[in-house]
C-alpha cells in the first residue's frame, strides 16, 4: 500500500501531508528543532520553496495527532541544472 493512502506501521499511520497539516507540523518541528529553528541552513535553503510532488507526509498516532513528518526537496545542481532527485 502507497503511503499516500494510509500505511500502518506499528502504532501510527504514514498519510500524504495536506495543508490542514500545516499548523500541527509547524508546532511538531518548532518543538523538535528548538526556538532557532529558522535560523539553520537548512531551514534557510528551502525557505519559500514547496516539497517535491508527492514526497511530503506526517505520521498520525491512533487519535489522528501528528506525531512525524518528512518532506524531500529537489535539488538542482548549478545554475539552470536538472533536478538531482
Amino acid at each position: 500500500m502507497s503511503p499516500s493512502r494510509g500505511e500502518i506501521a506499528g502504532a501510527f499511520v504514514i498519510t500524504a501531508e495536506t495543508a490542514a497539516d500545516v499548523p500541527a507540523r509547524e508546532a511538531l518541528l518548532d518543538r523538535a528543532m528548538g526556538p532557532k529553528r529558522r535560523k539553520k541552513s537548512s531551514e534557510k535553503l528551502r525557505r519559500g520553496r514547496r516539497p517535491s510532488e508527492g514526497l511530503a507526509f506526517v505520521a498520525r498516532d491512533a487519535s489522528g495527532a501528528v506525531t512525524g513528518t518528512v518532506r524531500l526537496w529537489d535539488v538542482v545542481l548549478g545554475e539552470g541544472g536538472r533536478s538531482a532527485v
